[in-house]
């Protein structure tokens, strides 16, 4: 492999500082301020998450912000409080609700939006629907969806109810699918009828209907219509999600949750065999991550 045109182009590079105007508009106030930052959190990463976590909701601190070692870590130690109310409510409340939270574009040119007020409302209303069909703290939820607006409430919701989630690549095959389903053992499935890859259809609610009928934990299908397509839907077990999330409450309290307990699992590709389920914590997990995106690009608050 000739690797010279990309030493060439390593060796010819230069660092691009973001616009100075854009940067004092930011959470962190300057470059000088985000690479001090930026070493405390490898200097002292306990004190930096301890300091970052506090700008956040909790219904109970925490009494130890990092315990353990790799790779048997846990984060903010019996802290109790919930994502959804930190990506939602607690913007809503600091006056941010009608700006834009969300904004989706499909790959026919489709788009929607949607404000914060917006989503926490389809957010309690789809939180509201899983809780009609039993979903309860530590259940699990397939969410078999496209890149759709949908997807991210159906989270969202998972989080807001307690529900261990797992997202499923919509350009999986059945097999891929089962595989992942028999092991997670959910609840409930979320998937669309059809969606659009590069310009093909892709008939999702077809494969989901040659899948279920061997994972027995299934108990509803939630569906979303995304493309129109003369889908077969089962009574009893096949609902749409505009039927249901229309009669739902926009009022849902968010459970809470110890920033420790299982929350979202992630599948292995499965290339050297079975998928492997990783298991990653709710609270810990979610907020070191929302804190990362709020370093770099700042809060909507």
């Amino acid at each position: 492999m000739d690797v010279s045109g990309i030493l060439q182009v390593v060796s010819n590079s230069k660092l691009v500082y973001p616009n100075e105007e854009k940067v004092r508009a930011t959470s962190i106030g300057s470059s000088e301020a985000f690479q001090e930052l930026l070493k405390q959190s490898h200097e002292d990463p306990a004190a930096f998450w301890d300091r970052a976590a506090r700008e956040l909701v909790w219904y109970e601190p925490w009494n130890e912000t990092m315990s353990g070692q790799l790779p048997d870590f846990r984060f903010f130690v019996d802290g109790i409080s919930n994502p959804s109310v930190n990506l939602l409510d607690r913007h809503v409340e600091n006056g941010a609700g009608n700006r834009t939270a969300l904004i989706w574009e499909g790959e026919n040119g489709d788009t929607k939006f949607y404000t914060y007020n917006m989503l926490l409302a389809e957010v309690n209303r789809f939180s509201n629907v899983l809780k009609s069909f039993g979903v309860k703290k530590g259940d699990c939820v397939a969410i078999y969806l496209p890149n759709l607006a949908e997807a991210f409430i159906a989270v969202l919701a998972c989080f807001r109810v307690g529900a261990i989630y797992n997202t499923i690549f919509s350009g999986y095959s059945e097999k891929s699918l089962t595989d992942r389903l028999i092991s997670f053992e959910p609840k409930v499935l979320v998937t669309a009828d059809a969606t659009e890859r590069r310009g093909k259809v892709i008939r999702l609610k077809e494969k989901v209907d040659h899948v279920v009928p061997s994972i027995p934990s299934v108990k509803a299908v939630i569906v979303v219509d995304r493309l129109g397509s003369e889908v077969q839907m089962k009574e009893g077990r096949d609902y749409w999600w505009h039927e249901l999330t229309k009669e739902a409450s926009i009022v849902c309290e968010p459970e809470r949750i110890e920033a420790n307990e299982s929350g979202i699992v992630f599948y292995t590709s499965g290339t050297t065999g079975k998928p492997k389920g990783v298991v990653h914590f709710r609270n810990g997990f979610c907020h070191t991550k929302l804190h990362i995106c709020q370093v770099s690009y700042g809060s909507p608050s």
